[in-house]
């Protein structure tokens, strides 16, 4: 007597057909009817993920329902866990730091509560290099 595969007890089932044959990051995709496909996965068929059309540059956030959003920015007042106190800074370092031309040059973020991460982080590089010249 046949036995329709899709009826085989879990206990008795074995590796997927073709597994040994499969490409690279292929993945075995279910059809719901007792069969499947080997195929790459679309991003925009897995819950969570954005799609590989979203704008290069831009920022993942959770949207509290288990899902993501897509954003150019993080608004500052969205950032969490920021420290309200720091350690004091030695008096020595402020004295090397100070004496530096390319620290003196730096200039701030003009309005922090719009500043994308973009704009932290090319802040810092230019925080770093003023540091380093001269090293």
């Amino acid at each position: 007597m046949a036995v329709e595969h899709r009826n085989i007890p879990e206990d008795g089932l074995h590796e997927p057909k073709g597994i040994s044959n499969a490409a690279v990051h292929r993945v075995y995709t279910a059809d719901g009817a007792g069969s499947g496909n080997w195929s790459l996965v679309d991003a925009d068929s897995m819950q969570g993920i954005i799609s590989n059309t979203t704008n290069s540059g831009e920022y993942l956030k959770t949207d509290g329902s288990g899902g993501v959003q897509s954003s150019a920015s993080v608004p500052w007042g969205e950032v969490t866990n920021i420290p309200t106190e720091f350690s004091p800074v030695p008096d020595e370092v402020i004295t090397i730091v100070a004496s530096k031309a390319e620290i003196a040059a730096l200039t701030e973020i003009a309005d922090p509560t719009t500043a994308t991460a973009e704009d932290v982080a090319n802040k810092v590089n230019a925080v770093i290099q003023a540091l380093q010249a001269g090293v």
